[in-house]
């Protein structure tokens, strides 16, 4: 089959595989029967503000996939609605990135696990020393199925009962 006309793909794997941006095009043509996708261990240093790959348009509307595995891909940051487009997605995988804040790209409303594990980055200018986890994150309880976080490696320069509240 050509990637001209769409293909019934459960699992899509691209991990290690040099990409710097996610590659929209050919998702386009899985979008309506990926579950699962597997990017890890490639480049996505600013994700959701590089090149084609923009907030929304990073990655095309994919109304199954499930599970999006995004370790060892040296994001340093996520833009909003980046994940916009994956309304049914259950399960993210952040290992190993240098992401230093808790952005609100992270707040989708049917995501039940979310493992974030932040790994130290030495390049220069880059370094943090505390992760930037916002006070009253569940409050709107907009993030309601979440059953699983887990946040290794994130150096809390304060972590209180107030964070968790909702």
């Amino acid at each position: 089959a050509s990637l001209q006309q769409d293909l019934n793909f459960a699992s899509l794997g691209f991990g290690k595989n040099s990409l710097v941006t996610v590659p929209m095009k050919t998702l386009y043509y899985v979008r309506k029967s990926l579950r699962r996708l597997n990017l890890s261990h490639n480049y996505f240093n600013e994700m959701g503000s590089t090149g084609a790959n923009q907030a929304n348009s990073t990655f095309p509307v994919m109304p199954h996939l499930e599970e999006l595995i995004l370790d060892h891909c040296d994001i340093r940051s996520i833009e909003l609605h980046t994940f916009a487009n994956l309304p049914n997605l259950k399960l993210l995988s952040l290992k190993s990135n240098p992401i230093y804040t808790f952005s609100p790209a992270l707040i989708l409303p049917n995501l039940e696990a979310l493992h974030l594990y932040v790994e130290d980055d030495d390049e220069e200018g880059y370094r943090q020393s505390f992760f930037n986890f916002p006070a009253g994150l569940f409050e709107d309880l907009s993030m309601e199925k979440l059953r699983i976080l887990e946040l290794h490696n994130v150096h809390f320069g304060d972590l209180s009962d107030y964070h968790f509240k909702g």
